[in-house]
């Protein structure tokens, strides 16, 4: 996906004769040869030694060492994947901010309002392990966001979304954003827990979009609002590692070129149903990818404890053992090997949606050797306790076609042969859940729901099981403005307000329980009208709660403000034994420094 190399000074030099001789000038200078950073802007003119100028003037796909595919040595076509990286969108490529690592940066103009990279999943991680979560601490610290965020408040008490790509890979400012999420969608991607076996094996969160909040000029680095908070957090533990003034020197914007060249493509994929049975969604080929080329880059999250996915550890009182209850769904989406404790989380859009196809896999895995994150060397540098000591990331993989990939082809993995046997023994013993056929989706409910049942008509005609009422309000935003009813004598005290449409209502995280009192039409005849009592969830600060004992009603709320939702732990993740796997790690490529569990 990297254009062919500059050899302007060194013109007399074939490709690989120059391979050869910065090899010479690597092995001669290897302690000088490392550089954990790019150049600060698309400006910077810094001079290189000969052997810097190889390592720059190479792109990841160009490197012998990288290209290489099993044994066949295949070098991509060079004027394929130039002609990829043209045509590319959105970039893997340093930060402009100094220390930030990596970051995203746009392929073209966005004007305002335009899409931003493809649309992802969202992973909704409940009620982490309280015995061994820290083995999910870079995850939770750094890349997590509130799950009441993208409208997963639901699905526990505790509730981290990992949102991945776009919301993940982009870095943050104090003071500037440009782009912002707008909403998600939630199914089950054709896998009813009635007769699919996957069913409670993907998420159910998806077409998570991001738009451009204001014109981004080709080149320009995205920037997320992180949010106030995250970074005052990180001021008080001593965690922030870029400044103001780094801030300050931020150009921003790279060239074009210079992205083409050193940057690695991250919207080779976009999302559609898998052509597999049973599998759900799936990634496709949004261009021509060469055999050789680079399918998508994968930085990784290190999750240092598998115990951390696991659910619920209940400690034996005669055997002393913990006994696992479940694992989260997001055991699913990690990388790992069966004789190692670490598990790996590929960061990337859309790459988590690459299902298995052990006969007519069209990609495998490698580690990078990219020079612009920082973790190059570690599979063969560090231990595994080196790696759990580690309070950030650094470590990248990267998806290579083994095969021409044309545009609409579906991207496949062989995820080994210890994941085939767990989804075939899963799949031989699986039998429906308990109650599946009275269970109704959220999302059903909505779409086919235009009026809500008062409670008094829910006593005659009640909701399946799993579904309760929601309303899109802030109370923050109305507490003083109410009616108050109740008596100075008494415990309690009910108040009423009108609902009202104010700036960021719709929000995902304004979303929460209500009940439906009574339903009237508008004055016009055209709408219904209704009457709710506001009450509480699991996740809300003090500020959104509504007192103890206290009866908040909301008059004149109209159907598009309230939703039907799924119980907390009544959605299809939370279902008793269902699939949970890492994705392998093929043995040829992971550590063996790693294999603490062998």
């Amino acid at each position: 996906m990297h254009t062919s190399l500059h050899i302007e000074k060194y013109p007399t030099l074939s490709w690989r004769k120059f391979y050869f001789y910065c090899l010479l000038l690597a092995l001669a200078s290897a302690s000088n040869t490392a550089h954990d950073s790019g150049p600060q802007s698309s400006k910077d003119t810094r001079e290189a030694s000969e052997a810097e100028t190889c390592t720059q003037n190479q792109s990841p796909t160009t490197r012998i060492d990288q290209a290489i595919l099993a044994d066949d040595g295949f070098i991509p076509d060079q004027e394929a994947v130039k002609r990829m990286q043209t045509s590319c969108g959105l970039f893997l490529a340093q930060s402009t901010i100094p220390h930030a690592g990596l970051g995203l940066f746009v392929g073209r103009r966005l004007p305002r309002g335009a899409p931003v990279g493809p649309a992802d999943i969202i992973i909704q991680i409940t009620d982490p392990n309280p015995i061994h979560g820290d083995g999910m601490h870079i995850l939770v610290q750094d890349y997590a966001w509130d799950g009441q965020e993208t409208g997963g408040q639901y699905e526990g008490k505790v509730v981290y979304s990992v949102i991945p790509g776009v919301g993940s890979l982009s870095n943050g400012l104090k003071t500037y954003s440009n782009v912002l999420p707008f909403g998600v969608e939630v199914d089950e991607a054709n896998l009813p827990r009635t007769t699919a076996p996957g069913s409670g094996a993907i998420s159910h969160y998806h077409n998570y979009s991001y738009f451009a909040n204001k014109a981004v000029d080709a080149g320009g680095e995205l920037f997320v609002n992180y949010g106030g908070s995250w970074f005052e957090e990180r001021e008080r533990k001593g965690r922030l590692l870029h400044t103001k003034e780094d801030e300050v020197l931020a150009s921003q914007t790279r060239s074009i070129d210079w992205l083409r060249e050193f940057g690695i493509c991250a919207d080779n994929l976009h999302v559609e149903q898998s052509t597999t049975e049973g599998a759900g969604r799936g990634a496709f080929s949004s261009r021509f990818i060469p055999r050789g080329a680079i399918i998508a880059p994968a930085p990784v999250i290190q999750i240092t404890k598998r115990e951390s996915l696991y659910t619920l550890l209940v400690k034996a009182d005669e055997t002393k053992e913990d006994v696992v209850q479940g694992k989260q769904l997001f055991l699913n989406y990690m990388l790992g090997h069966h004789n190692s404790s670490i598990l790996f989380y590929p960061n990337a859009p859309i790459v988590n949606l690459i299902n298995h196809d052990a006969k007519n896999a069209n990609a495998v895995l490698r580690w990078s050797n990219w020079t612009q994150h920082k973790g190059r060397d570690w599979p063969t540098s560090m231990s595994v306790d080196e790696i759990r000591s580690l309070d950030s990331t650094g470590l990248m993989l990267e998806y290579v076609a083994t095969k021409d990939i044309i545009p609409g082809e579906e991207v496949f993995l062989n995820y080994g042969s210890d994941w085939q046997t767990a989804w075939e023994n899963h799949v031989q013993s699986w039998t429906a859940p308990p109650f599946s056929e009275e269970y109704t989706p959220s999302y059903i409910m909505d779409d086919v729901a235009s009026t809500i049942r008062t409670l008094k008509e829910q006593t005659q005609h009640p909701y399946p099981e799993n579904i309760i009422t929601s309303c899109f309000y802030s109370y923050r935003n109305n507490k003083g403005k109410e009616a108050a009813t109740g008596s100075v004598e008494s415990k309690s005290e009910t108040t009423a307000v009108q609902w009202k449409l104010t700036r960021g209502l719709f929000e995902l995280r304004n979303l929460r329980p209500c009940a439906i009192l009574n339903r009237d039409t508008s004055k016009d005849g055209k709408h219904m009208l209704y009457t709710v009592q506001i009450l509480n969830r699991y996740g809300m600060v003090d500020g959104d709660r509504i007192p103890r004992g206290n009866v908040h009603i909301v008059t004149k709320v109209p159907r598009q403000a309230i939703r039907f939702s799924d119980k907390i732990y009544t959605s299809d993740q939370h279902l008793p034994k269902v699939f949970r796997h890492e994705i392998g790690i093929p043995d040829e490529i992971f550590p063996p420094q790693w294999m603490d569990r062998a």
